[in-house]
Formats: C-alpha cells, structure tokens, sequence
C-alpha cells in the first residue's frame, strides 16, 4: 500500500500446504493476519494477536486497520467490522447474531454470537456468517420441531414409519405388475412356440404364422407393446418407493450426508460425511437398474430385489464415505483424502493436484 508518498508493504500470517509422499496438511500457523509492515524508507511495525484477536504485542505504528485475520479494526472503540456484523476480540463473540443458522444440524451453529464455531485457531470468517455447512439432519429435526409444536411426540420416527410403509405398499404393487407382465410374457411364448405366431409381411396378402423361436419372440413382443402402460406405473411406483426408502432412512439418520466448507483468502477447506443406510443403498440400485429394463420380466429381478429389501430380507452392509481436503490458492495445490468404510474393511486413498 501506499500512503504519503511511502510504500508500505504488508505481511501476513498466510497459511501454506507441505506435502510429502503425496500427502498434504495445511500448516494454518496463523490465519492472514497483519503482522510485519515495512516500507521503502527501512521502518517496521509488528503486531501479535491473541487467539481470539486482540492486540497482545504492539511494536511501532501500523498504518493500516486492517489487522486481525484482515479485518477492518474500529480501534475507537475496539472492535472489528466482519462485512456482515462487528466482532469483539475481548469477548470472542460477534455482538450481533447471525442473520442466518449457516448449518443447522450442527448444534454449535445455533449459537448465533459465536465466532467460527468457537475455533479461532484454525478458521476465519471473512463474511459475517461463518462458512457453509449442509447436513441432512435438518429434515428430522425440523419434523420434530413441527411436532412439538402440534404435540406430536417422536413426529420424526411416524413420519419414517409411514414412508416406509408406503414404499413397502408401492414396492409390492410393482411387483405384482412386473409378475403378471412376466406371467404373460411366459403364456406368449409357450403359445407363440408351440401353436405359432401371425405377423404382417409387407406386400404380403394373409399373415405369415411363425412358430418355434420366433414364434416365441413375437408372442412376447406383443404382449410387452400391450402391457407398456402397466410397466411404466410399475416403475412409477418403484421410483416413489425408493424415493421414500431413502427419506425414511434419512428421518432415522440411518442414511445422514454432512458437507461444510470454509473459506477465507488463501485456504479453501472442504469436509464431507455420507452414510447410506440398507435401504437407501438397495433403492439406489434397484430403481434405477429396474427403470431402465425394456420388459417386465428383466425388470422383475430388481423389483423383487426391491421389496426382499423393504420387507428384510436382503440387508446390505453398512457404507460409509468420507472425504476431506483443501485447496491453497497461493500454491494451486489440491489435495484430497477419501475413505470408505464397509463392515469387512476399509479403503483409503489420497490424491494431490497441482493447477
């Protein structure tokens, strides 16, 4: 910066990744605040910050407010501006709350005075609201929330119930479709084979009647033209079903994602958690495979599969994905650590890029 006619220039406490063996950690030894200022005429300044930023150690005259983490310091009454609301170093906390609950399924997030989650070690908040965090808890503890309200007790655990009863209704329903369209497909065949089949040759005067294997594929031919109607409302049902598996799971917190993210000028970190409870890992399987069979009877396998599922029978082990990493903007570095965990074992794995 310059000022008078003097070039002042400013370092800070920036944060850098180290990476060996294609690991890499952030080194968040400070948090880009202002720390040594000099200028073109030999003069230096040094500040030194508490952990929750106030000016413990002052040597010379800064000629900036920009100062903690690169917030504007009010120094006239000791506060710092955070774009969105202003901050006390003394306390620790915002002085005014949080216009939004960035992260609701965080409990730490409801406090809405706290600064970074109550960390100020390794986070910033160059917004006012803190950074991103989705998490899928929300749901039941906004259902909960309205049945408190309605005197509803365990609202979120009824609410599952009846999902999961619907889908189990809907997931048979399907499969009665599919079998009867298999049933049919089957009696097409047997008599197609066996007595034969008439099919329209162009140009021809009667029907040509085909028998054996080919009588066989028109027979069913014709019934799976007949019957398309009733195998798209069978996988209309198997969709809403699989729709309400998962969300059942998700009332539960048997199926949960998390992801947070958290921003400042150097660092991008990023955290994210999924869990997939039985169900939710079979309807993301059945549904999509079913839907995309052209006849009832292929789609039967994973329609029975479907409710072998809603009724017990067919439980996958748990799933777990994690990942974790962050992106230094200074370096152009991305790094990355994912890991699944299943009931037998796990894998883990790493991956480190360079822009």
């Amino acid at each position: 910066m310059r000022q008078g006619g003097v070039l002042y220039y400013i370092f800070g406490d920036h944060p850098s990744l180290t990476c060996q063996n294609r690991r890499c950690r952030s080194l968040r030894t400070s948090l880009g605040s202002t720390a040594v200022v000099k200028n073109t005429q030999g003069g230096k300044t040094e500040l030194r910050y508490t952990a929750w930023g106030t000016t413990r150690y002052e040597y010379g005259s800064t000629p900036t407010d920009r100062r903690y983490t690169g917030q504007r310091e009010e120094a006239s009454f000791g506060l710092y501006f955070y774009n969105a609301r202003w901050y006390d170093p003394a306390l620790g906390r915002f002085i005014q709350a949080d216009t939004i609950v960035p992260g609701a399924g965080n409990p730490q997030a409801w406090d809405r005075y706290a600064y970074v989650n109550n960390n100020p070690l390794y986070y910033t908040d160059p917004s006012g609201h803190w950074g991103i965090s989705i998490s899928s808890s929300f749901f039941p503890n906004v259902v909960n929330l309205v049945g408190n309200v309605l005197s509803v007790s365990n609202a979120s655990e009824r609410m599952a119930n009846l999902y999961s009863a619907t889908a189990t209704g809907l997931d048979m329903a399907a499969l009665v479709i599919d079998t009867a369209i298999t049933a049919a497909d089957a009696a097409a065949a047997y008599i197609g084979f066996s007595s034969g089949a008439a099919i329209a040759v162009p140009g021809g005067e009667a029907p040509v009647i085909v028998t054996g294997p080919g009588g066989a594929s028109v027979g069913v031919a014709m019934v799976e033209i007949a019957t398309k109607p009733a195998l798209m409302l069978a996988n209309a049902f198997a969709t809403i079903a699989g729709a309400m598996t998962v969300e059942a799971e998700i009332l539960r917190e048997e199926t949960r994602f998390d992801f947070d993210m958290y921003l400042d000028a150097n660092i991008c970190s990023m955290k994210s958690n999924i869990r997939l409870g039985p169900g939710s890992q079979m309807a993301l399987v059945t549904t999509p495979l079913g839907d995309a069979m052209p006849t009832g009877f292929m789609s039967l396998p994973f329609q029975a599969a479907a409710v072998g599922s809603d009724i017990g029978l067919i439980k996958p082990p748990s799933l777990v994905y994690r990942s974790s990493g962050s992106f230094s903007f200074a370096e152009k570095r991305l790094w990355i650590r994912n890991k699944i965990d299943l009931e037998w074992g796990e894998m883990d794995w790493e991956d480190d890029y360079e822009y």
